[in-house]
C-alpha cells in the first residue's frame, strides 16, 4: 500500500469520526472506469491523481478539508473543458485539471506523458 492510500485512509477515518453527517464520499473508480473517462484529454494525469480517485471520487456536499470541495473526476473534466479558453487567453498551461474547491480553484497540472506527482496549484476566483 502507497503512502498516499495511507495517509488517504487516516483523513477519511478523521472526516467520518469527527464530521459524519457532512460529507457523502462517492466510492473510488476502478482504472478501467478512470482510463473511460480520461480517454479524450490531451494529457495523463499524475499517478498520485490517479490514485486519489481510485481511493474516492469526489461527490456531493464532500469536504475532503473543512470547507474544501472535492470535484468527482467527471465533475474535474468537465470543469477543464470549461476553462480551456481562459487558460489560452492568460497563456497559461492548458493541461490543467482542477481537483478542489474553496474561494477559487486548486488544480493540477499534467504532461502528455504521464508523471508520479505534480504540485497542487491555488487559482483565486475574479
Amino acid at each position: 500500500m502507497s503512502e498516499l492510500t495511507e495517509a488517504l485512509q487516516r483523513i477519511k477515518h478523521w472526516i467520518e469520526v469527527n464530521t459524519p453527517l457532512d460529507n457523502n464520499f462517492n466510492p473510488g473508480l476502478n482504472f478501467a472506469c478512470i482510463d473511460t473517462l480520461l480517454k479524450n484529454l490531451p494529457f495523463k494525469i499524475p499517478r498520485e491523481v490517479r490514485e486519489l480517485y481510485e481511493f474516492f471520487d469526489g461527490g456531493s456536499r464532500v469536504e475532503l478539508f473543512p470547507f474544501w470541495g472535492f470535484y468527482s473526476l467527471e465533475e474535474a473534466i468537465k470543469n477543464c473543458h470549461d476553462w480551456v479558453e481562459v487558460y489560452r487567453k492568460n497563456c497559461e498551461p492548458l493541461h490543467q485539471l482542477p481537483l478542489f474547491w474553496l474561494a477559487g480553484e486548486y488544480y493540477v497540472i499534467c504532461e502528455e506523458e504521464e508523471i508520479d506527482s505534480s504540485p497542487v496549484w491555488f487559482r483565486p476566483k475574479g
